[in-house]
């Protein structure tokens, strides 16, 4: 994984483990998972990578909680709105793809989310996740330029590697 600082990569759950194991194995320290992630499957994705592998899971704050169910409703109807992933990579040029479920932007400064978030939230997305280490911080700057879409962000656990404590 030489010279690569964030590589989005899309599994289906009974994947997400193999996946995750074969990005360790290439050199990756930190996964972050998406925010449908069901919390055995980042579990199984944890006890299969290396104990210093940091984990990440998207999480939404509390003032999220309705519009994410909103958007968990109607993704299940079968009219799920886009989906907004924004990715930090300070080592790799702005890319922005457009993909049938949302949209990847790849920033090099976290200065730059809060613009986007304001285009997204303009634009019919659902919710947006943040990804690439960016944070509370960054995600209280998008949250204030939202207009009220939900904005999830990788919390990483901090337990000894991604074990229990005892």
């Amino acid at each position: 994984m030489h010279g690569i600082q964030v590589a989005v990569v899309g599994a289906e759950a009974h994947a997400m483990a193999a996946a995750a194991k074969h990005w360790c194995r290439a050199g990756a320290i930190r996964i972050e998972l998406c925010g449908g992630v069901p919390v055995g499957v980042a579990a199984e994705v944890a006890r299969s990578v290396p104990p210093h592998t940091s984990i990440g899971l998207v999480r939404y704050s509390y003032e999220s909680v309705d519009a994410v169910a909103t958007f968990k409703l109607r993704e299940q109807g079968g009219e799920a709105p886009r989906v907004g992933f924004i990715i930090l990579d300070p080592a790799a040029p702005p890319l922005l793809v457009e993909h049938r479920d949302g949209q990847f932007n790849r920033v090099q400064k976290a200065s730059d989310v809060p613009s986007i978030v304001e285009n997204m939230s303009q634009n019919d997305f659902g919710l947006i996740e943040l990804y690439g280490g960016l944070g509370i911080l960054d995600a209280d700057d998008a949250t204030r330029r939202s207009h009220g879409l939900p904005i999830g962000f990788a919390e990483h656990d901090l337990a000894k590697g991604h074990h229990r404590v005892n």
